[in-house]
């Protein structure tokens, strides 16, 4: 049996072309989701994609950000 550890989460976000040359290993990110309003997910990027991906209003890519958070251990 597998359980999630849901402790961790890792998210991959998409970044315009002009603004990748600014994304870091290890710089800090914030994350928002439109279906949680006014809530901000802390994270640092854990990787930076190598593939375009291209759309019809420019060029992006992707990379995964790590919540920068603690993890928490649970009891049954």
């Amino acid at each position: 049996m597998t359980i999630a550890d849901m402790s961790v989460i890792t998210s991959e976000v998409k970044v315009d072309e002009t603004d990748i040359v600014n994304v870091h290993l290890a710089n800090p990110a914030e994350v928002t989701i439109d279906a949680i309003p006014h809530k901000i997910f802390h994270g640092v990027v854990s990787e930076i994609g190598d593939n375009a991906i291209v759309r019809s209003t420019g060029v992006a890519t992707s990379h995964p950000v790590r919540p920068a958070r603690k993890r928490r251990t649970s009891r049954w």
